[in-house]
């Protein structure tokens, strides 16, 4: 987290294109790719169950926000080796809602789970792929579920 609300995102995706036929728009295009990612994310939340106060449990606290978030990302292609593509980098814009679940055991020094599931669509300013020779251009257009699991461990000074 850089600042409240503002991620750092890294990652790693592989992603496979499926055709109703084997006819492919560009038979030179790999039917598999491999994208290393980069992005800034502001998460801004709208919806605070509780008011912020964690929902007490006789196993523990639970905590609810919803949120909408937005951000630039960055794709490099490592494998996008074509060389008729003029491209192996794209940028794109990610937005969608967000839902995130925190819950804290009651004791002492215990391991809290924060859940995230983002709802999200993706799509490309750039694009991806685009052959020297003719028109073909292709931009990402995608909607996506992400979940992010975090384990941390927390002190509670409260007895």
């Amino acid at each position: 987290m850089v600042k409240p609300g503002i991620f750092l995102n890294a990652g790693y995706s592989y992603a496979k294109i499926n055709t109703n036929s084997n006819q492919r728009t560009n038979p030179n295009l790999p039917s598999t790719f491999q994208t290393i990612d980069a992005s800034i994310l502001a998460d801004k939340r709208f919806l605070i169950l509780s008011n912020g106060r964690p929902v007490k449990t006789p196993h523990g606290c639970h905590y609810f926000s919803f949120g909408f978030i937005v951000a630039p990302e960055y794709h490099y292609h490592p494998n996008l080796n074509d060389p008729q593509n003029t491209i192996k980098h794209e940028m794109t814009v990610l937005s969608g809602i967000s839902f995130c679940h925190m819950f804290k055991n009651r004791g002492k020094v215990t391991m809290a789970n924060t859940t995230q599931y983002d709802i999200f669509y993706r799509q490309g300013i750039t694009p991806f792929y685009q052959a020297q020779d003719s028109n073909i251009s292709l931009k990402r257009m995608e909607v996506g579920i992400r979940i992010c699991r975090i384990k941390h461990q927390v002190a509670n000074s409260i007895r």
